[in-house]
């Protein structure tokens, strides 16, 4: 899970999740995941260059920074959903919610090569423009993240997994609970 502050754990050290529980530390992944997606947009908008290749301001640096942040706490969920102990069917959906942080990463990690491919062309076209007594305009670089196509994969696993009131798999224990209070959640596109 991603580090909220709240020093809490997706599962109980030394047990076997089950797909219920599973489910449970899914639904607090996805919205985590949704959560650092919107803010590194909205940090990636405010990052700007000069036509020196040089950052804008310190807005630019402060989001740089919170970039770096949203990083690191993608790589701690990763971590965390990879140490989750679990069984068969726990497991695919743990496979896919790895899949999908790793597409958000990739993602980010692509923006960060075009960031820098930018900053260095922008540079040289400054200096060419220099000694052509032209001035160079700064570049922008655009963030389009797109939807991981893991999200039908997890969407299909959480109805496969996910009970009605009342309703119990007998090879979970832990579902006779949970099944009295299920995630009031219609599906991953729900949210």
């Amino acid at each position: 899970m991603i580090e909220t502050g709240t020093g809490a754990r997706a599962r109980p050290i030394g047990r076997i999740q089950h797909a219920q529980s599973v489910f449970r530390g899914a639904i607090r992944v996805v919205d985590d995941y949704v959560l650092r997606a919107n803010a590194f947009e909205d940090d990636a908008a405010q990052v700007a260059f000069r036509d020196d290749g040089t950052l804008h301001d310190t807005a630019a640096l402060a989001a740089l920074r919170r970039i770096e942040g949203h990083i690191h706490a993608l790589l701690a969920c990763r971590k965390d959903v990879l140490g989750w102990r679990t069984d068969r069917r726990g497991g695919e959906g743990k496979v896919i919610l790895v899949d999908m942080l790793e597409h958000l990463l990739g993602e980010i990690g692509s923006w960060l090569t075009s960031l820098r491919d930018a900053v260095h062309e922008c540079s040289e076209l400054n200096a060419r423009a220099e000694a052509d007594g032209m001035p160079c305009l700064p570049m922008v670089v655009l963030v389009d993240l797109t939807q991981p196509p893991h999200i039908r994969q997890l969407d299909a696993w959480t109805n496969r997994y996910r009970l009605a009131p009342g309703q119990a798999n007998a090879d979970c224990p832990e579902q006779q609970s949970a099944s009295a209070n299920p995630p009031d959640r219609n599906g991953i596109d729900g949210w």
